[in-house]
């Protein structure tokens, strides 16, 4: 179930979907979003990760994803998001990741932002929560490999 609330002319409502906003109009805010679980969509990516990508905010301003990785990403070279940050926040396990030049080790509790344009790399294992602003497109992230 997705649940929003929204505020409109000093009032609050709650409802089950977005048409709220478009009965509104513009000077409707949205207050708060729930999404259940079954509500994300699972994906997986060569070389051992596997996720839920929740739905995007309604003004594209987050995305958040829970990740899993058992390995490497990118298999090959590294990733890199022309657009957006993607915030990592470490849940269980450890990564270690490849970034601007240097490595860090996240480990439960340790958070990583990762800015727009810039390449990185992720091995290990474990589970991290990311944030992405603003909304996650497929189109912005892109694999680059070193020229050999």
């Amino acid at each position: 179930m997705r649940a929003f609330t929204v505020y409109h002319n000093r009032a609050l409502f709650f409802h089950k979907d977005l048409s709220i906003l478009n009965l509104y109009g513009k000077n409707t805010i949205l207050i708060h979003m729930y999404i259940e679980k079954k509500d994300a969509e699972g994906f997986s990516i060569p070389g051992g990760t596997t996720g839920r990508l929740y739905p995007t905010h309604p003004n594209n301003e987050q995305t958040v994803a829970l990740v899993e990785t058992d390995g490497v990403y990118p298999e090959k070279g590294f990733a890199i998001n022309d657009v957006c940050t993607e915030t990592i926040v470490m849940l269980e396990g450890e990564f270690c990741i490849e970034y601007n030049g240097e490595e860090y080790i996240l480990r439960p509790g340790d958070v990583l932002m990762i800015l727009p344009k810039h390449p990185y790399r992720i091995s290990g294992k474990g589970k991290a929560c990311v944030c992405i602003t603003p909304g996650w497109d497929s189109a912005q992230n892109h694999i680059i490999t070193p020229n050999t």
